[in-house]
């Protein structure tokens, strides 16, 4: 894997062409984007077809991007922009919606643990199930940013710079969301 940093990358791809540096910078961040357009809704083809847009959109703007900004958050807030064009008209996706009905199989059956004796699957994938009907309650918004601070590792500055809204809205909305979380899953906050 390459060493180099984000910055050096996107550097040597504009400066030199270096077609290396920027087939580094989509094996980097591939997977976090299509996870995380995954876990704001989409299905896997979906979340497939977005995180594809998102980086053809990256490429096409690659010469416009302020190196002096996080690659990191500019690449989520282009994904977090393409997930909201695509869905802008759709309806909303109701978890009954992750079900692959032609295989049927379930959204959790991909739920996965490392040597997980029988019961403890059975206890993951209940825990796992109710988590994501509570996470389904809350807006898209707050949902957005618990991902992106919980499942992709980002600060709450981060996310608002993606978001492009004030750290403290952000802030705001990761402790009304924990304390709904904590409410309906019946913990003293």
């Amino acid at each position: 894997m390459d060493a180099r940093t984000d910055a050096e990358l996107v550097r040597a791809y504009l400066k030199d062409s270096d077609e290396t540096a920027l087939n580094q910078l989509i094996q980097r961040y591939l997977k976090p984007v299509y996870n995380f357009l995954l876990r704001s809704g989409c299905r896997p083809s979906e979340a497939d077809d977005l995180a594809q847009d998102t980086f053809v959109k990256a490429w096409l703007k690659l010469k416009t991007y302020d190196q002096t900004r996080n690659f990191k958050t500019w690449i989520f807030t282009i994904a977090k922009n393409t997930f909201l064009d695509t869905f802008k008209k759709k309806q909303p996706l109701l978890f009954s919606d992750l079900e692959d009905k032609d295989s049927g199989k379930e959204f959790l059956d991909d739920v996965a643990d490392d040597m997980p004796l029988p019961d403890q699957i059975m206890q993951s994938a209940e825990a796992a199930k109710v988590l994501e009907n509570v996470l389904q309650t809350l807006s898209p918004k707050s949902r957005m940013v618990m991902q992106l601070h919980y499942a992709e590792g980002l600060t709450l500055a981060e996310s608002a710079e993606i978001l492009k809204e004030p750290v403290d809205t952000v802030k705001s909305r990761h402790r009304r969301a924990l304390l709904k979380l904590r409410e309906t899953l019946g913990e003293k906050p």
